[in-house]
């Protein structure tokens, strides 16, 4: 025990350096601490007093709008959508084309059956015969594949053609 004594004696100096320089840090921790209570303190006093909330509140406010206007702009676009593939179903999707030579005295296939059908197969059926005198173009409406008038084989065969196209197309 009188070692210890002894030691602590001959080395007060450093003791009270330690000593000092843990007060300092104990000193500082509390200061720290305090400012962190006094800001939290503040906060809470905002919080309570509604100032934040009217902020919150108005924050949640705006962006109820925005969702609104969002919701609004996103059922446009599906009617816009809709009217679009209305449309687009009757836009001309199948387009076949049989050259063929209407008088066996001529030859070089400038005559011609082309087919323009939409997606119902309504349509168009174009027919024109060519000869060194004259130049024919018929036309005959097509609804849903069907024709009301006579057809010659190349209409027939090229209406057939279109019509078969619907396979091909919904299978993209």
């Amino acid at each position: 025990m009188e070692n210890i004594w002894q030691w602590v004696e001959s080395n007060q100096s450093i003791l009270l350096a330690v000593l000092a320089a843990g007060i300092l840090l104990i000193l500082f921790l509390l200061l720290w601490q305090n400012s962190r209570y006094r800001k939290l303190e503040k906060r809470i006093k905002a919080h309570e007093s509604g100032a934040l909330d009217k902020t919150l509140e108005q924050e949640a406010k705006e962006l109820r709008m925005e969702l609104e206007r969002l919701s609004q702009e996103c059922k446009e676009e599906k009617r816009r959508l809709t009217r679009f593939m209305a449309k687009e179903k009757k836009a001309i999707k199948k387009v076949r084309l049989i050259k063929y030579d209407a008088f066996a005295t001529q030859g070089g296939k400038v005559s011609y059956a082309l087919a323009l059908l939409n997606e119902e197969n309504s349509g168009v059926l174009i027919n024109s015969i060519h000869s060194t005198d004259f130049s024919f173009s018929y036309a005959k409406e097509v609804v849903r594949g069907e024709v009301d008038q006579v057809m010659s084989k190349e209409e027939q065969a090229v209406l057939e053609k279109a019509v078969s196209e619907r396979e091909r197309l919904s299978s993209k």
